[in-house]
């Protein structure tokens, strides 16, 4: 395994590219590690290549949102199937609705979904969100009617 920092001059000239258009050099602090971070290149199942070549086992799965790891046969293939008809849309669709009936039926204590874009934004404030579930825990009566669930 090569030493960090001095195996990594890509990454270093990356991140000496992105201070000057980043505040840190990057969009989240989450992934700032000094002196510079380790720049991705591609990821394939569970394994990350950094733009010096240098390959990783990737335990963090960019925060468990690729938790079927990179560039899985039957991920890509849904996302190339989807490509021609847009994947982000303003407005509700009808595949959102079909994700949150497929999570109901799995998940026998859910009966509603909300589909948030962080976990700041599921809960109010996050600490709000987390005080109201510890309340819901302790009082038992039903946990699967949270406060905020509309």
């Amino acid at each position: 395994m090569p030493h960090y920092p001095d195996a990594m001059p890509g990454s270093k000239s990356l991140f000496e590219r992105a201070k000057k258009v980043m505040p840190g050099g990057n969009t989240r602090t989450t992934v700032f590690v000094d002196p510079f971070p380790i720049y991705a290149a591609r990821g394939e199942g569970c394994r990350v290549w950094d733009v010096d070549g240098n390959v990783y086992y990737d335990c963090i799965n960019n925060f468990t949102s690729m938790i079927h790891g990179y560039t899985h046969p039957d991920v890509a293939a849904a996302v190339v199937e989807q490509l021609p008809f847009g994947t982000a849309f303003g407005a509700p669709t009808l595949s959102e609705i079909e994700l949150a009936e497929l999570l109901v039926d799995r998940l026998p204590s859910v009966d509603r979904i909300r589909f948030t874009n962080s976990g700041t934004e599921g809960g109010d404030d996050g600490h709000q969100g987390r005080a109201r579930l510890h309340r819901a825990a302790e009082d038992r009566q039903d946990r699967r009617r949270l406060p905020w669930v509309v």
